[in-house]
Formats: C-alpha cells, structure tokens, sequence
C-alpha cells in the first residue's frame, strides 16, 4: 500500500484474463466516452499537448504495455477538469489478475475544500465503472488499514468493510449475501456481477476505521 495514493485493490479470477477478453479496451473505452482522457502521466502540466495520448494507435499502445507483465511500469493514466487516476494490473499467481485504481493523495487532499466530496464521488464513480465491466471476485479501498491477502481472498476471510467495497457473486455466496446486503451504509447495491458497499462517503477521504 502506497502512502501517496488511495488505492482501490480487486482480484479477478475469471478467464480468459481482463486484458485478452478485451474487457480492458472496454473499459478505457469507457472512461472516455465520459470525458476522460489517456495521458502518459506526466503530472505537470497533465493538460499539456505532449502529455496527451492521442490516437487510437498510440492508446492501443498504451493498454497492450499496461498488461505486459514482463515490463515493471504498467500504468495507464487518466485525467478529466480536475480529477486523475490511473490502473495498474499485476498477476500475484497464476489465476489471479488484480487490477488497482489509485488517486495519489497530494491531488486528492491538496484541492480546493469544497470539492473534497466531490473528488471522493469521482473516485466511487471511477470504481463502480471498472467493477460494472471488469469481472471482480473482490475489491477495497484501503486507506489507513492493508487489504487482505490474496489468499484471505480466495477463502473467503474478509474481516472488515473499507470506504469502498466490492464482493462478486461467488464471494457473495460464500460469505453471506442476505448478511452484506443487510450491512448499514450510506450506498448498498447491485452492482455488475456483485455487491457494492461504501458504509461513509466521508470515508473515502478521512480514511477506514
């Protein structure tokens, strides 16, 4: 976990992987469509013409580098108005892809006050998207407390609710559906193939208890 950024961590485990499906191009295709633009994550000025992926050649380019597992950066960022964030993919085993969607902090913490709130709705919007199209077994975001293991994960121990969390259907039915969709929050729904749950909104940005 990364003291610079908030980091939303999920597991999938369905194949073919997130990137061979496509799923990935998808869900850049996305983000896009609702104003964000691909950049190569030079931070200032993010707006710059340089900084900004173009064409559809260069973010083909970009998506086929960002599930290159061989190479040690692959990140893909994303910026729209006042608000970036970037995924990351990595293979902990052999079944398991995950995927993390991050914000750094000084962007998020750094804002003008009154868009606070409004930064944590665009991190939760950013995550409902990739949860909705990226088929996930699980995700949270881990602020102040470590995200579980992957083997945590895959056997169902999950001892607490982050800011933000994602259970797929299969995690779903393994630890209790009737039980989370009964968990006080200020947003409990169906989301994609599972159940999203944010318990605080303020949470996002003050951080897990």
């Amino acid at each position: 976990m990364d003291n610079d950024t908030l980091d939303f961590i999920a597991y999938s485990t369905v194949q073919p992987s997130i990137c061979t499906s496509g799923l990935f191009r998808s869900l850049v295709n996305r983000y896009i469509s609702i104003g964000y633009t691909l950049t190569r994550g030079i931070p200032y000025p993010i707006s710059a013409p340089t900084n900004i992926l173009h064409t559809e050649t260069e973010i083909d380019a970009a998506i086929r580098h960002a599930c290159d597992f061989s190479r040690r950066r692959r990140i893909l960022n994303l910026w729209r108005a006042s608000f970036s964030f970037a995924l990351h993919l990595a293979q902990p085993t052999p079944d398991v892809i995950t995927w993390t969607l991050f914000v750094w902090r000084d962007i998020f913490f750094h804002a003008d006050p009154d868009r606070t709130e409004q930064h944590a709705r665009e991190v939760l919007n950013a995550v409902t998207i990739a949860v909705e199209m990226l088929p996930t077994y699980y995700g949270c975001l881990a602020t102040l407390h470590y995200p579980p293991t992957v083997e945590q994960v895959l056997n169902g121990n999950i001892s607490r609710l982050y800011p933000i969390n994602y259970f797929g259907d299969q995690l779903l039915a393994q630890i209790g559906r009737t039980r989370l969709e009964q968990a006080p929050a200020w947003l409990n729904v169906d989301v994609g193939q599972g159940r999203l749950i944010v318990p605080d909104l303020n949470a996002i940005y003050q951080g897990d208890t």
